[in-house]
C-alpha cells in the first residue's frame, strides 16, 4: 500500500512540473524579455550634486522675490529721518548686543500732528442746549 502511494505522489509531482513549464511558457510570451528592457546607465551627477543645484536654484528664486518685495520706493515711508549726529549719540561708538537703537523722530509731519492734537483737546466755549427745551 505504501509503495503505490509513493509512486502516485511521484507521478503527481512530475505532472505538476510539466503543467507548470507549459503555463510559464504561455505567460512568459506576454512579459517583456531581456531585449525589451532598457539598459541601466549610471547617473552623470551624484544625488548630492543634484540636490545642491536644486537648492541653489531655489535660493536664487527666493532672493529675486525678496529683492522685488524690498524695493526701495516701497520702503521709503519707513525711512528714519535722523541726522548723523543723533546716530552717533545713540550708538555711542558701538552697536548694542540686541541690535536695537532708539531714536527720537523729528519730522515735519510729526510736528504738525502734535499741534493738531493740542488744538483738539481744548473745549469749545459754546454752550450746549438743554435737554428740556421745546422744539
Amino acid at each position: 500500500g505504501n509503495q503505490i502511494l509513493a509512486l502516485f505522489n511521484k507521478s503527481v509531482r512530475k505532472l505538476y512540473g510539466v503543467l507548470r513549464t507549459i503555463a510559464e511558457a504561455r505567460y512568459g510570451k506576454g512579459l517583456p524579455g531581456n531585449k525589451d528592457t532598457p539598459k541601466l546607465v549610471p547617473l552623470k551627477e551624484t544625488l548630492d550634486e543634484v540636490l545642491d543645484d536644486a537648492a541653489e536654484a531655489g535660493n536664487k528664486h527666493l532672493h529675486e522675490q525678496n529683492t522685488k518685495l524690498l524695493d526701495a520706493g516701497k520702503l521709503q515711508r519707513f525711512a528714519i529721518n535722523v541726522e548723523d549726529e543723533e546716530w552717533e549719540k545713540s550708538l555711542k561708538g558701538k552697536v548694542p548686543g540686541s541690535g536695537l537703537v532708539s531714536l527720537k523722530k523729528t519730522s515735519n509731519i510729526e510736528k504738525g500732528n502734535k499741534s493738531e492734537k493740542h488744538s483738539k483737546g481744548k473745549k469749545s466755549s459754546k454752550s450746549k442746549p438743554s435737554k428740556r427745551q421745546k422744539v
